[in-house]
């Protein structure tokens, strides 16, 4: 009777430690560290989380991605479980196009099959690129699932951080 007892109270605690380690992980807002970890990344120090696609280009420790070819639609690619960015909306690229040729870019940002697609042009030297995303109004902010940097061609382009602040 005493074991019975006994394992009835071990079951009860072990039930009880799931439950609030469930709880605890649950409270935790989308928008904390998983926004911070998945998106943010300087590329000075390493690629996080971004993968290069399609493209002839290597990270450069201490300079960030340098591409040489964007072949056709080459650049950095993240793709991963839906991430609320509701609480930082707006997105900003450092980069570099070391060029003497102006360069046409996109970013793209996906929630499932819905998708916004922004270009611009990269004027050689520094640039900064700053995007609003409640200006994607077909995404989802709070079920972002894909983002991505993009071009074509030959270029001489560093990229050098992707952030995301509020």
């Amino acid at each position: 009777m005493n074991r019975l007892v006994t394992m009835s109270l071990l079951a009860t605690a072990c039930v009880g430690l799931v439950l609030a380690g469930a709880l605890a992980a649950s409270s935790e807002p989308a928008t904390g560290p998983a926004w911070a970890t998945t998106y943010d990344a300087d590329f000075t120090k390493d690629l996080g989380a971004w993968k290069i696609l399609e493209a002839e280009g290597k990270l450069v420790a201490g300079e960030g991605v340098k591409f040489t070819d964007l072949k056709t639609t080459g650049g950095l690619h993240q793709e991963g479980k839906p991430v609320d960015v509701s609480a930082v909306p707006n997105v900003t690229i450092e980069m570099e196009n070391a060029g003497k040729e102006r360069i046409t870019l996109y970013f793209k940002v996906k929630t499932g099959k819905k998708a916004d697609t922004k270009e611009f042009k990269v004027e050689p030297g520094k640039f900064t690129f700053k995007y609003d995303l409640k200006d994607a109004s077909e995404v989802d902010l709070k079920k972002i699932d894909y983002m991505k940097l993009f071009g074509a061609g030959e270029v001489n382009l560093v990229v050098k951080k992707i952030t995301l602040s509020k």
